[in-house]
């Protein structure tokens, strides 16, 4: 799969907002604000506040528990809210499950899933594979941005080209024991390489204008920083 860098003519028209850190990058502003012209834009309760207080309209659809909105405001907004009580899963995967059964995107956004509570972000991020599995079609693409940069998923066994700018900042993750990577285009290449610890992918760098990423043994995380970094 070929992943275009993050841009306005390349980013989704489906949006959703999660409950963390409201971005402030204008970029990721201009991409919402084409989605709310174009697209589509869902909040997971609470987050909805954010997107007022930021200056945009209401979205299209809210999903969640809804414990973070007040009664008076529920009532008021019934026709755009879908209240799931169940506690199994959270507001993220609630949202997930209803745009699937709703809407049937294949490519995404994702915005507000870091920042704020630690623990959320932690949960947040660990559950963009399965996210991913709930959108359409054979090229499913979930990216999750903030002011810092974008998460995309590494499917088990796939070739994925992400393009990139030289220096880029990259990071690789696996999301489960055993997962092996190997890449090309990144300064510090991975031959089939099994990353022991969570934190050992991080802090390559992009050579070129594209590099390659294959994980099998399980799903892996790409995170590609808006930072560019040339060596000194």
């Amino acid at each position: 799969m070929y992943h275009r860098r993050l841009s306005l003519e390349t980013a989704p028209d489906f949006i959703v907002i999660a409950n963390g850190e409201f971005p402030t990058l204008e970029l990721l502003h201009k991409i919402l604000q084409r989605a709310y012209d174009k697209g589509t834009v869902v909040c997971c309760d609470g987050a909805v506040h954010k997107i007022l207080k930021a200056g945009f309209p209401m979205p299209h659809l809210i999903v969640g528990d809804l414990d973070s909105l007040a009664q008076e405001w529920k009532d008021m907004h019934r026709d755009i809210l879908i209240e799931i009580k169940e506690q199994d899963t959270n507001d993220l995967s609630k949202t997930f499950r209803v745009i699937a059964e709703r809407y049937s995107p294949d490519r995404v956004l994702l915005l507000g899933a870091t920042g704020l509570r630690e623990d959320h972000m932690m949960g947040n991020i660990s559950l963009l594979p399965t996210l991913q599995t709930f959108l359409s079609g054979e090229t499913k693409e979930l990216i999750t941005a903030s002011n810092y940069g974008c998460f995309y998923v590494q499917c088990k066994d796939m070739r994925n080209t992400y393009e990139s700018l030289p220096g880029q900042q990259i990071s690789l993750f696996a999301m489960a024991p055993g997962v092996k990577f190997d890449t090309e285009g990144l300064h510090w290449p991975l031959n089939e390489s099994t990353l022991e610890e969570l934190w050992m992918g991080t802090l390559n760098r992009a050579e070129n204008d594209t590099f390659e990423i294959t994980a099998t043994e399980g799903n892996a995380l790409v995170y590609i920083a808006h930072e560019v970094r040339q060596p000194k």
